[in-house]
This record gives C-alpha cells, sequence and structure tokens, in this order.
C-alpha cells in the first residue's frame, strides 16, 4: 500500500490488503495506524472520499505523535488534488509548511503550484501570491552531507523557471504523476476522465503562450491518462510527441526518460517483454536529469515484474 506506489509502479496484493484490513479494524477498531492503513487501501482502490474520511479519523485518534499527524495531512493533500479541490489540498500544504520540520522547500513549492491551480480566486491576487512564494523557495533549500535533495532541486528549477518565464502550466498534474498518483486514481475512471478534461482545457486555454518544454510536458501527461484509460495507441502517439521535442527541451528534460519508461509500460501490458526491455534499458541510459533516482526505481521495479534482473551498470 505505500512503497510499491512510492517507489514502484503500483502493483499491491490488494486483493490480500482487503482481507487482511476487516480483522485488524476489528480489533483496533481506533488506532491511528490501522486507521491509515484503511485509509491509503481505500484511497488506492479509487474510493476517494471514503478515503479522507478515514484519513481524518486516524488524525483524531490521537495526539500524542504529531509527526504522524503530518503523513495524513500529506495523504490528504494529495487526496484532494486528486478530486481537483485545491484550496482545500492547499490547506494541507499550510499545515505542513507552519507544523513540519521536513522540507520547507517543498511544502512551499506545493503550496506555491496549489494557488496556481486554483482558479476559484481573484486571478491577479493568485498570480502575486504565486510569485512571492516562488521566490522564497530556492532559499528554503537543505543540505545533507553537503548534498542538495533531490526532491528540492527539481521544486527550486521550477520556482526558476515561473520566475523567468511566468508559467507554471500543468505543475500540480506533475507532481502527482512524479508521487505516482496517477496509478492511484486509474482506480477510478471518472476521476481519471476529469483529470483528462481538465488537462484538455487548460491547454486549449493556454497553448498559444506555450514553448516547448510546456508542449512536452502537456503531451506527456496527456499519454500517462490515456495509458490508464486503456487507450494505448493514442497514448503511444502523445509520447513520440514528447519525444519529437527533445532536441528543444530546456528546463524539462527529464521528460524523455520519463516518456520512453511509460513507453515501456504500454509494451509490458501489450505482452511485448523484449521490446520493453529495451525501452527500459534506453530510458535507463540517461543521465543527470531532475528526480532520477525515481525513474531508476520505476525502472527496477519493472524489470522485476518482467523477472529480469536490472544492470548494475
Amino acid at each position: 500500500l505505500l512503497i510499491l506506489f512510492r517507489f514502484g509502479i503500483g502493483q499491491p496484493d490488494l486483493a490480500l490488503c482487503r482481507r487482511l484490513m476487516p480483522p485488524l479494524m476489528a480489533k483496533y477498531p481506533k488506532g491511528a495506524v490501522i486507521l491509515y492503513l484503511r485509509a491509503r487501501l481505500l484511497l488506492v482502490s479509487g474510493e476517494i472520499d471514503s478515503a479522507i474520511y478515514c484519513f481524518n479519523n486516524s488524525i483524531e485518534s490521537q495526539q500524542e505523535y504529531k509527526q504522524f499527524h503530518h503523513i495524513a495531512y500529506w495523504e490528504l493533500l494529495f487526496a484532494h488534488c486528486y478530486v481537483g479541490e485545491w484550496a482545500r489540498a492547499a490547506n494541507y500544504a499550510k499545515r505542513l509548511l507552519s507544523e513540519s520540520r521536513w522540507s520547507r522547500c517543498v511544502y512551499t513549492y506545493l503550496l506555491c503550484i496549489l494557488f496556481a491551480a486554483d482558479t476559484t480566486c481573484d486571478e491577479s491576487k493568485r498570480i502575486e501570491t504565486v510569485a512571492v512564494l516562488a521566490r522564497k523557495i530556492d532559499g528554503l533549500r537543505q543540505k545533507i552531507a553537503g548534498k542538495s535533495i533531490p526532491l528540492e532541486k527539481y521544486c527550486t528549477r521550477k520556482a526558476s523557471r515561473f520566475i523567468a518565464k511566468q508559467t507554471l502550466m500543468f505543475a500540480h498534474y506533475e507532481f502527482m504523476y512524479f508521487w505516482n498518483g496517477f496509478d492511484i486514481v486509474a482506480a477510478n475512471s471518472q476521476i481519471l476522465q476529469g483529470i483528462f478534461e481538465d488537462l484538455q482545457n487548460i491547454w486549449h486555454a493556454r497553448q498559444s503562450r506555450a514553448d516547448a518544454d510546456d508542449r512536452a510536458l502537456y503531451f506527456f501527461l496527456r499519454a500517462v491518462c490515456l495509458r490508464n484509460l486503456r487507450q494505448p495507441t493514442a497514448a503511444e502517439n502523445s509520447l513520440h510527441e514528447v519525444l519529437k521535442l527533445e532536441s528543444e527541451l530546456v528546463d524539462f528534460t527529464y521528460l524523455p526518460p520519463n516518456a520512453i519508461y511509460e513507453l515501456a509500460l504500454l509494451r509490458i501490458a501489450e505482452g511485448y517483454r523484449e521490446e520493453a526491455e529495451v525501452l527500459l534499458a534506453r530510458a535507463r541510459s540517461y543521465k543527470g536529469f531532475s528526480l532520477e533516482n525515481k525513474l531508476l526505481f520505476r525502472i527496477h521495479a519493472a524489470m522485476e515484474n518482467l523477472g529480469s534482473r536490472t544492470p548494475m551498470v
């Protein structure tokens, strides 16, 4: 329920989880951890509203370990994103920013992109708030043993792009992708269809101002939606559009290797094992791009599912 979605390709044994959950709930009906796991099970099953209810129950069940609340806030942030409740998601980003010490850089970036996504508030106020938040992000980066945190580097680069070019197009959906959000909402085709339609609407409204990076991101996210909506041919066509733009990309150089990985997933679903392995090796050959380790985890998990070993070099 946790590790496979965080680092793999989101294929846990849900049938086993569903068998184990009732006796655990009967024994620990108010246990914070059990309520959290039940919420996760509901979430990955596409029952977002029920998951939100259970995450809140987990929070209310204990007050001693505030750090456990922060884990639930993180989950609630994404749960509200899945159903397009950007203002509610932003409220959890605010709570994490004020209470958690994990990464003020990431929390500020999340607050920034969630404000940018929320079209219900006044546009001029929204743009001003996003600009103020974006300028703070670089100064909030941490170093561990003298090295920057990859996720914080990614957030800083995205914020720098906004400062330079005034665009955060699809940034909220992109972050969802890197946190395996699309694998979660794939269980609920209605929610996934809603995300796909929102992508289309945003694109039609803003494509005249889009540069190559924005275009590539649109085609990439479109492909991810289409793959999960079981439209493999259309998904593949969109992924090839990403690869056609590779030489023009300035900021989003991480999209081509991720697009090749997505092509490999299509081949796996179609039963073309050898083609999938070639594509995974090709994706793995890219170096030095944002969130590289996250993709390497996914490639390794895909190779394991194929019964193959990921080369050490």
